[in-house]
């Protein structure tokens, strides 16, 4: 995206002594984007953090040129640079907090592990992360009451507020990318489980759901993780091992197509050359053949 004339704001709309702030700045959802007709177009905040947490009615966020829908309760964290606007509807409710990031680096020089997890924007939703939202809400409702107050120690009380707000934002996303991380693992180990059964029953042409059972998982869990991990469907990974056994046998054995077929347990040696040819293209002799005189590098061993 080309950013030349992507606006830059210390707050959205305005410019200069104006938008000054502090090292923090909050207001309510509606109180800037009503003034804007509820669109605050695409835009970036030098040298700012910005947190929008929306308790009520949905929205639009254009994030780097890639759109997505909001709906409440969710919470928004664009780091500085980044540019991104808002399309929200008219119920909606929420607040705003920017934030100076020299703050933010103060707070995270204590924290130097979580710091790497408010490097980029993250949109987080209700039940999508480690984030208990309702302490989320309490927490920025303390924060609205301080900024507003004016009462003594207030700027001690929102660096604390705040402090926290950032620390329980990167605790979330870190235990969300623990989560996912984990998720990636388990299906791994799974598709690797499943690869081990396939070598040892392949013979005994169990369908689907019977490499699922012996996995405790369902056969749509089981196919999923076959086309994430393997970009196979699980039915075409059990076929792949059926094959690639009788490729060796007719490649490195002089086993005729019925004695294959008989070594791979199939009923019918007919039912075996048309299951052969609907997946390798040719029959099992045109296949031998062509590998007789020629590399065997379809072959994988």
């Amino acid at each position: 995206m080309n950013t030349v004339n992507i606006p830059n704001y210390r707050l959205y709309g305005e410019g200069g002594a104006q938008a000054d702030v502090e090292f923090v700045h909050c207001e309510s959802i509606p109180e800037r984007s009503a003034l804007h007709d509820w669109n605050i177009r695409s835009h970036r905040h030098d040298s700012l953090y910005q947190l929008l947490f929306m308790h009520q009615g949905e929205a639009r966020i254009l994030l780097e040129g890639a759109a997505k829908n909001l709906r409440s309760p969710c919470l928004v964290m664009i780091p500085p640079m980044v540019v991104h606007g808002y399309e929200f509807q008219r119920d909606v409710d929420g607040m705003v907090i920017t934030m100076a990031e020299s703050a933010v680096e103060r707070i995270l020089a204590m924290a130097p592990k979580l710091a790497p997890h408010l490097a980029r924007p993250h949109i987080i939703e209700d039940g999508a992360a480690a984030l208990d939202f309702r302490d989320l809400a309490a927490l920025f409702d303390n924060i609205a009451r301080e900024y507003f107050s004016g009462g003594a120690g207030r700027v001690c009380a929102l660096q604390s507020y705040l402090g926290l707000a950032f620390v329980m934002l990167a605790r979330g996303i870190a235990r969300e990318s623990e989560r996912q991380l984990s998720i990636a693992d388990k299906r791994v180990d799974l598709a690797r489980g499943f690869r081990g059964l396939a070598d040892r029953h392949f013979k005994d042409h169990w369908s689907v759901a019977a490499y699922a059972s012996a996995l405790a998982i369902t056969p749509t869990h089981l196919n999923r993780i076959c086309r994430t991990v393997l970009g196979r469907s699980a039915l075409e990974v059990i076929h792949d091992r059926v094959l690639l056994e009788a490729k060796r046998n007719l490649i490195y054995t002089s086993m005729t197509v019925k004695e294959v077929s008989n070594a791979l347990c199939f009923s019918d040696p007919a039912y075996f050359t048309r299951f052969f040819v609907k997946n390798v293209g040719q029959s099992p002799t045109a296949f031998r053949e062509a590998r007789r005189h020629g590399a065997p590098e379809g072959v994988r061993l």
